[in-house]
């Protein structure tokens, strides 16, 4: 499923590092869970995922259950579920504000690629089904990271929020960065072991992993963005696992 700032493209090599410093029997949690790229390639025996719209934690829930998202999608429909959102389903609005969406961008519009019959819709649904198997046994909860409580002790926490000076997550748009940062230090102090997704970090943190990637966002001339993804890491663990560089 589309998803604005998804790890479609990297979750294979965020994954595999999550899985190298993960402990034995160490719960995991990824609370901007997004379209869980990273959670289904997780080996953790308890995995928890969170994330602050409710919308799309419906639709996980409602996945798990056994729910099947419309293969269709129209322009219309679409424009109806955006203007009447609390007349509709909430796994239903997710589906269509993030999967049938351009970009993947909450209700950022209709999306249609006019060069083909492209069914955005269909894309997406496969995709959830696909992803069945793997997050079957998660635990889905709706939470504000910047306030909530872990759901175990000694955790380990991938953390993928909105990027800053980036295109801004419209259902959530004021996310304080100083103020993740600073919970993510807390964290640590408790003893869990957080790692995060950023193109940048405060001078504490350590680049643990690079990763070359591009973007659909901020495409010109039909030329994608070249960005480096990176994963930083307060915690000690860093000092016992090798830094990965992917280039």
């Amino acid at each position: 499923m589309k998803y604005l700032g998804g790890k479609f493209r990297t979750a294979d090599k965020i994954s595999s590092y999550m899985n190298s410093v993960i402990g034995k029997n160490q719960p995991y949690w990824e609370p901007f869970v997004g379209a869980a790229w990273v959670l289904r390639r997780i080996s953790a025996d308890e995995r928890y995922a969170s994330d602050i719209n409710h919308y799309l934690i419906a639709l996980w829930l409602a996945i798990q259950d056994g729910w099947k998202p419309p293969s269709d999608v129209t322009n219309e429909e679409y424009d109806n579920i955006k203007a009447n959102i609390e007349n509709y389903p909430p796994e239903l609005v997710a589906f269509v504000g993030f999967a049938t969406s351009w970009g993947g961008k909450w209700f950022g519009g209709f999306a249609r690629d006019p060069n083909s019959d492209r069914n955005y819709a269909r894309e997406g649904m496969f995709s959830l089904l696909r992803a069945v198997p793997y997050i079957k046994t998660a635990q889905f909860f709706t939470a504000d990271f910047l306030v909530t409580k872990p759901p175990k002790d000694n955790m380990l926490i991938y953390c993928d929020p909105p990027y800053e000076n980036t295109t801004k997550y419209d259902f959530a748009p004021s996310f304080k960065h100083d103020k993740f940062w600073d919970r993510v230090r807390d964290l640590e102090g408790c003893g869990h072991n957080v790692i995060v997704s950023e193109y940048v970090a405060p001078d504490d943190f350590t680049c643990v992993l690079e990763m070359p990637t591009k973007t659909d966002l901020g495409v010109k001339g039909g030329v994608k963005d070249q960005r480096v993804e990176k994963l930083f890491s307060l915690s000690p663990l860093k000092e016992r696992v090798k830094q990965l560089s992917l280039f």
